[in-house]
């Protein structure tokens, strides 16, 4: 019925309408609002998988399997030193205990050129946890650019 429609409205960039092509393409669908909803749907699968402690493989026949980490998804990841925060948009995770994004981490070492004993010594935290810092944001660099465009925009907003 007309009357149960919602529109849903969202500005994209060029490079992500060229993903929204590709996954209109993919799925053979006949618009890309069939495409997004059945991505939705894949994705929501692979998730409720994903919670269920299930790992996602791929291989050809007769290769050894590989597996697929999806960012976002290492909701079943045990973390020592990470966790998650309640936050309306930003999913990264934080050290525990800190005000300190496992991004400010990692970028810092990056920037600098520091090993991670100099960034556990120049943020007084254990090696280990600057070790599981780096390795969730390598697994989970897409979210922490997502992240850091909509921080952007928000900031422009609040600046114009």
């Amino acid at each position: 019925m007309i009357a149960d429609l919602k529109r849903i409205n969202f500005d994209v960039t060029p490079d992500q309408e060229e993903i929204l092509s590709g996954a209109k393409d993919a799925f053979g669908a006949s618009s890309v609002k069939d495409a997004v909803i059945r991505s939705a749907q894949t994705m929501l699968l692979l998730i409720g998988e994903v919670k269920k402690g299930k790992r996602i493989f791929t291989a050809l026949p007769g290769e050894t399997p590989v597996e697929v980490i999806i960012p976002g998804m290492t909701q079943n990841a045990t973390w020592q030193w990470l966790v998650g925060r309640n936050h309306p948009w930003m999913k990264q995770m934080f050290l525990k205990g800190k005000k300190l994004r496992a991004s400010t981490v990692y970028y810092d070492m990056i920037a600098n050129g520091l090993s991670i004993a100099e960034t556990a010594d120049n943020f007084s935290i254990p090696e280990s946890a600057v070790s599981e810092a780096v390795k969730w944001c390598e697994l989970n660099t897409e979210l922490l650019e997502a992240e850091a465009n909509e921080e952007a925009i928000i900031l422009q907003g609040a600046l114009a």
